[in-house]
């Protein structure tokens, strides 16, 4: 089960109420989540339980969906993957480099 809830997510995307693409949009909130997590290096659900996700994480999370779900040039994808990078590294705990 994803941090951002389907409905908040096709709102975003200003998706008809249509429930016909509701898998594969739920599947693309679901791997965003773990990119988000792997990205900050650790579970964010498990972390903020039993508090709120903070909004930006929510946000950053509903940006990498996107570029799984919107048919965009390669470009406008990487704009939005560094939008979500940027919102989501002041939680980042493992950098991977070496002090």
């Amino acid at each position: 089960m994803s941090i951002v809830q389907l409905a908040d997510y096709r709102t975003m995307l200003r998706e008809a109420q249509s429930v016909d693409l509701d898998a594969v949009l739920q599947s693309h909130l679901d791997a965003a989540d773990l990119e988000a997590s792997k990205f900050v290096g650790f579970d964010i659900q498990v972390e903020f339980d039993p508090d709120p996700v903070p909004a930006d994480i929510k946000v950053a999370i509903m940006f990498l969906a996107q570029t799984m779900t919107d048919q965009m040039p390669p470009e406008e994808s990487n704009i939005r993957r560094a939008r979500a990078e940027s919102l989501l590294r002041p939680y980042r705990r493992e950098t991977g480099i070496a002090a």
